[in-house]
């Protein structure tokens, strides 16, 4: 009777948690495990199409939704970024910021990271508005209590 096994290296795959997924490309598995670990109200991920931050049209892809507030952050040193510049683990994963994606406005943002033919957007909102000012008075900054990052990964 003949032994069926699996080649050494699909056994060694098998063995090593988290290789598997370093194999295959999934751009959006890095986000979804930075972002849940800070404490958040919402986050999920979506396989399939989504309507894009670039330019409103279906893509295809992934996405991650994550929400959070300033009461949850109040511990936090600091809430992942996703900037891809030098020193970053993304940075070091292959990934380079692409300034032609990058648009900002109070209190939102949104930039781009590519490697290879992957394209990853990433939106980061906590708006702000300029409250009425008094008679007399100045207007005030204030800032929403709500900070929510979309992050969307596809084909350039």
């Amino acid at each position: 009777m003949k032994s069926h096994r699996l080649p050494s290296f699909l056994a060694l795959v098998a063995c090593l948690p988290g290789l598997a997924d370093a194999l295959k490309p999934d751009p959006c598995a890095h986000f979804f495990r930075a972002l849940k670990a800070v404490p958040h109200e919402k986050l999920t991920r979506v396989d399939g199409v989504y309507e894009s931050l670039r330019d409103g049209k279906k893509r295809r892809g992934c996405e991650v939704t994550f929400a959070t507030n300033e009461t949850l952050l109040s511990g936090v040193e600091r809430a992942p970024r996703f900037d891809a510049e030098k020193g970053t683990d993304l940075y070091h994963g292959g990934w380079r910021r692409s300034h032609s994606y990058d648009a900002d406005g109070a209190g939102t943002s949104v930039h781009g990271i590519e490697r290879g033919k992957h394209l990853c957007l990433i939106s980061w909102a906590q708006p702000t508005s300029l409250e009425e000012p008094y008679v007399g008075g100045q207007g005030t900054l204030v800032r929403s209590e709500t900070l929510t990052i979309t992050v969307q990964c596809g084909a350039k």
